[in-house]
C-alpha cells in the first residue's frame, strides 16, 4: 500500500510538552508510554483498514503501519 500512497508508518510522537515517545522504546516501556501507544493503536484500528504494530511481527517492532487497503470482504486487519 505504500507504493500506492495509501499507507504511512509512524515511529514516534512528539507530545505538546516536547517529550518524544518512540514505538521501539515505548511499546514495552514505562506504563504511561505503553498506554499511550496502545490507545493510538486501538483508535487507529477504527479508522484504518490495516494497522500493524510491534505485536504483528518483527518487521513492525519499531513503528505502526496504517493503511487503507480495500479488501473484498470489507474486513479490517488490526494486529
Amino acid at each position: 500500500e505504500h507504493g500506492y500512497g495509501n499507507a504511512l508508518d509512524i515511529s514516534a510522537f512528539t507530545l505538546e510538552s516536547g517529550r518524544k515517545v518512540t514505538v521501539l522504546d515505548g511499546w514495552r516501556g514505562e506504563g504511561e508510554e505503553r498506554r499511550f501507544l496502545k490507545q493510538v493503536h486501538d483508535v487507529a484500528c477504527g479508522e484504518f483498514h490495516t494497522v500493524l504494530g510491534p505485536n504483528a511481527d518483527r518487521h513492525h517492532r519499531d513503528h505502526l503501519h496504517l493503511d487503507l487497503q480495500n479488501r473484498r470482504s470489507g474486513s479490517v486487519y488490526c494486529r
